[in-house]
């Protein structure tokens, strides 16, 4: 396992001015599972947002594993696809 790493990106239809972190995002995507046992992938995230993650796993048990109450849980075993 290598460091973790955060990248973000702005989409919109308009010109986006601001070139910082995203503090609050609408949508996450963790492609390493095993650091949802070391990092707060769901920090930040909005209420309402969307977490991608790569696992086999069912998006039940994931809300299980991130305690996460609201928003939607989406997983996808992009590693065993790749």
């Amino acid at each position: 396992m290598g460091a973790p790493v955060a990248a973000f990106t702005r989409i919109s239809n308009d010109p986006i001015q601001i070139h910082c972190a995203v503090y609050n995002p609408d949508a996450a995507a963790v492609l390493d599972p095993t650091l949802l046992k070391t990092v707060p992938v769901t920090k930040g995230l909005k209420e309402e947002g969307t977490i991608v993650i790569n696992s086999k796993e069912n998006p039940a048990e994931m809300r299980k594993i991130l305690n996460m109450h609201k928003g939607k849980i989406l997983t996808v075993p992009a590693s065993a696809r790749a």
